[in-house]
């Protein structure tokens, strides 16, 4: 499950943490057009190979030489999330994977309304004040509660509204309730909005909305000025012209 955290980064950090995000969005878009040269030329290419050219070989030429600048855990993520979208699109092709068809991975832009890159373990640190980030340093974050396990990877998400958010990856033990006595069951009806029928025989009242209250008036006074406002309209009426 995921546990989202506010962090409190720096100017700089803020700095790095958009080089970050350009820098996966350039990678995954660019596996995206590896795999799309090979299928036009006819040529298949693996996995381990579309990560060579877009990364490891990519850093290594001007045109890509600024990928060096950020993390290569989140450049190889971004490798992983471009193989599992396609995957996920084939399996949906072929009917094994049920529910609702996947389309093909699209490229990613950077006026898309949600930016986000993935480190594993060994691109972070939990600290005692936030989390440690590879070529980021230390990000402040709001800890309002400990996380309830030792976390497996975590995602940097900036949302649309600038928010940017340190969600871990952990794992929590399931706490089942405790057993209820009774069994309610609620239904809606036309007379009655909903009556609530119990297991020991009991039934709950209709849930009736209140009327709002009127300027502050009760309910008769409301009724009042309208049957007043009424008179006088029928009254105003009569008057000849």
């Amino acid at each position: 499950m995921g546990d989202r955290r506010l962090p409190v980064p720096t100017g700089e950090q803020q700095r790095m943490l958009a080089r970050s995000f350009g820098c996966v969005r350039v990678v995954f878009n660019d596996a995206i057009r590896c795999r799309q040269d090979a299928r036009v030329a006819g040529e298949k290419i693996s996995d381990a190979e579309v990560q060579k050219l877009v990364v490891t070989s990519a850093k290594t030429t001007p045109e890509r030489g600024w990928l060096a600048e950020v993390t290569s855990v989140a450049l190889v993520q971004a490798c992983q999330d471009e193989r599992r979208a396609y995957r996920n699109f084939f399996d949906s092709l072929s009917g094994k994977r049920k529910g609702r068809r996947v389309g093909a991975p699209r490229l990613r832009s950077r006026k898309d309304n949600r930016q986000a890159f993935r480190l594993t373990r060994n691109g972070f640190t939990v600290t005692s004040r936030g989390v440690r980030l590879a070529k980021i340093g230390d990000v402040e974050l709001v800890w309002s509660r400990d996380l309830p396990s030792e976390p497996s990877s975590v995602t940097v998400i900036r949302e649309a509204d600038g928010r940017c958010y340190v969600s871990f990856v952990v794992e929590r033990d399931e706490q089942p309730l405790p057993q209820a006595p009774t069994v309610a069951g609620i239904d809606l009806g036309l007379t009655d909005l909903a009556v609530i029928a119990r297991s020991d025989g009991h039934s709950g009242e209709d849930a009736r909305t209140p009327a709002p209250a009127c300027c502050g008036e009760t309910f008769g006074q409301c009724a009042v000025s309208n049957e007043a406002g009424t008179h006088r309209t029928e009254n105003t009426s009569c008057v000849p012209a």
